[in-house]
């Protein structure tokens, strides 16, 4: 139904944001990235969810630089909105994922500042506070 959608408009930026994030939740990363990429390059370089898409499928894609760009890709959609909780769950789990004990702390002030916002712990953050652990 997305395709069909996709093939009626082409350069709807909603269509193939919800496409990647489809493909990202298959585990088809490269193309969820591709997708994303498209809205990112050739419809609204600015777009939030698009970028925290592609951040969520590099993280899942796990390749040289992944990490890191998905990292940047964050801290880029934290600039355009600061208070994006997808944004910082995001970044957690990319910091998580990298392994890097300086990153483990830069996650856990991420998660305290997360659980202010959403005046406590959810789902989400407990999962990432399970594996700061």
């Amino acid at each position: 139904m997305l395709l069909d959608t996709l093939s009626l408009y082409p350069e709807d930026k909603f269509t193939l944001t919800n496409l990647a994030r489809a493909c990202h939740m298959v585990g088809n990363n490269d193309e969820a990235v591709g997708y994303a990429d498209r809205v990112l390059v050739e419809i609204d370089p600015e777009d939030i969810p698009a970028r925290i898409t592609k951040a969520q499928s590099l993280i899942g894609r796990c390749g040289p630089g992944d990490l890191d760009s998905a990292v940047i890709l964050c801290d880029e959609a934290l600039q355009r909105a600061p208070n994006s909780i997808g944004s910082r769950i995001t970044k957690v789990q990319a910091l998580v994922s990298r392994g890097n004990p300086d990153d483990y702390r830069q996650a856990e002030e991420i998660l305290n500042a997360v659980e202010l916002q959403e005046a406590g712990p959810s789902p989400a953050t407990k999962r990432l506070r399970d594996k700061l652990a």
